[in-house]
């Protein structure tokens, strides 16, 4: 049996949502999520060295990352 909690995280990413990948990478923007069962496809978009970049990925793959903005007034900066 599925723990419901784990369920959640993996279906967690929205647009506009910032990302990367577990392993690490530039942060990336979700564009799109398309779930299929336990699996989610997210499409996300980036930019390095002013060249766009799209590529999809599982959601077993990417990390949300707090928005730079958020993390500044949640610690008070």
């Amino acid at each position: 049996m599925t723990d419901p909690m784990t369920q959640i995280s993996q279906h967690s990413f929205n647009v506009g949502d910032i990302v990367e990948l577990k392993s690490g990478s530039p942060k990336m923007t979700v564009e799109e999520v398309r779930v299929d069962g336990n699996l989610s496809h997210v499409s996300c978009v980036w930019f390095d060295n002013e060249k766009v970049f799209r590529d999809n990925f599982t959601n077993f793959a990417l990390n949300k990352i707090l928005n730079e903005a958020k993390t500044r007034d949640v610690i008070g900066r």
